[in-house]
């Protein structure tokens, strides 16, 4: 039996729910194929800046107050989060507050102010001294929120008549986007790069990382496991060699991020700035070691455990359910099974791993990006040759 049910509205905007029996609360998201990719040099910082803009007010709403209200007196919750290729609002409440939460969320979308003087202030709270010169979000609200980029979705208590009240709130709401951001050019090198943003602080953050792939690769679950191995958890190969065996840093992980035609696999931590140098070249000792030597078989099943347990305990709730899932639909235009996903997981071999690693890996310059009190990348550089 399928998890997710997917149904269209006569304009084309996709509905996605996630039934689950045993819950009493729903949880109701608008989620959009617009994120910071879709920016431009001239507006950067404005999907994020928007995001924010839809809770100051709607014309039937006009103040962060009165929406906030609402939500409260339904004893709901809602929040909102801007990524590269998505964005996302949501009511979270009883099952049976439903349509007061679709109400508001469309009426954020759909009716907000955009007033110039909440603009204004908003700008000093989010942007500091970014300069924008896009007129308002209003402009580039509607110049990407479209049937063909949105999808409403549902999970837990959906209740009845879905599909009609959605109909009545956004059926009417037309236009077509100008279509995806050009793709992602990305420089491959066999030499190091290195970007230094120079600022005061206590500890160093460092990002360490290679181009990997993009969602729909057919290696993508051999990738999640790389990814997993080398930073997933506190028994990590990361977690232990920088933190566990040396206390190099105060935290560190390594994660793989997909895009829908690119990706990476990186490392992130916050290093002592005494020992920022063996910091990052023993990062870099383990992208080369995972490339270098096939991962043991049980660390390859340790890694398996922790992945497909994490999912399974995120399919759990019915906000992590539908989460899961309105990610793939808008940035794959499917919402895959759990099981699917399960079962890529299960079919990855050590043989796949050490193939995946030495692809992105071997004879690819490492890109190192660094903030804190330094002023010099060729100092860093020499680290990564």
């Amino acid at each position: 039996m399928s998890v997710f049910e997917r149904q269209t509205l006569a304009n084309g905007l996709r509905v996605l729910t996630a039934p689950l029996d045993y819950a009493q609360s729903v949880a109701c998201y608008i989620f959009l194929a617009a994120g910071s990719r879709f920016e431009h040099e001239e507006n950067r910082g404005i999907a994020h800046f928007a995001e924010h803009m839809f809770f100051k007010g709607t014309e039937r709403r006009p103040s962060a107050r009165d929406l906030s209200s609402v939500v409260d007196g339904i004893g709901g919750e809602f929040n909102a989060f801007t990524s590269k290729e998505y964005t996302g609002y949501y009511i979270r409440c009883a099952g049976e507050q439903r349509d007061t939460a679709l109400d508001v969320l469309v009426d954020m979308l759909r009716h907000s102010k955009f007033d110039a003087e909440e603009i204004d202030r908003e700008k000093g709270v989010i942007l500091e001294e970014m300069n924008m010169y896009f007129d308002t979000p209003r402009d580039y609200v509607s110049s990407g929120y479209h049937p063909d980029r949105i999808v409403v979705g549902l999970g837990g208590q959906v209740g009845e008549d879905l599909v009609p009240r959605l109909e009545e709130l956004l059926g009417d709401l037309g236009g077509a986007s100008a279509g995806a951001p050009p793709p992602a050019h990305v420089e491959r090198s066999v030499e190091p790069s290195v970007r230094v943003h120079t600022k005061d602080s206590d500890q160093a953050q460092v990002c360490i990382g290679v181009p990997s792939y993009p969602l729909e690769h057919p290696d993508r679950y051999a990738l999640h496991l790389l990814g997993t191995v080398l930073g997933g958890g506190m028994s990590s190969r990361l977690f232990l060699e920088v933190r566990e065996q040396r206390g190099l840093a105060y935290y560190i992980y390594g994660i793989n991020q997909s895009y829908t035609d690119t990706g990476t696999l990186f490392a992130q931590g916050g290093v002592d700035l005494a020992r920022i140098d063996e910091a990052i070249t023993t990062i870099a000792e383990q992208f080369r070691k995972i490339a270098d030597e096939p991962v043991p078989a049980d660390e390859l099943a340790k890694a398996r455990a922790l992945a497909k347990g994490r999912l399974v305990l995120q399919m759990e709730s019915p906000n992590g359910l539908l989460l899961y899932g309105l990610r793939r639909e808008v940035l794959e235009g499917r919402a895959a099974e759990p099981e699917e996903l399960l079962s890529g997981l299960d079919s990855v071999t050590v043989e796949d791993v050490q193939r995946v690693a030495q692809d992105i890996i071997s004879g690819e310059g490492m890109r190192l990006a660094v903030i804190g009190p330094f002023d010099d990348p060729a100092r860093f550089e020499k680290l990564l040759a």
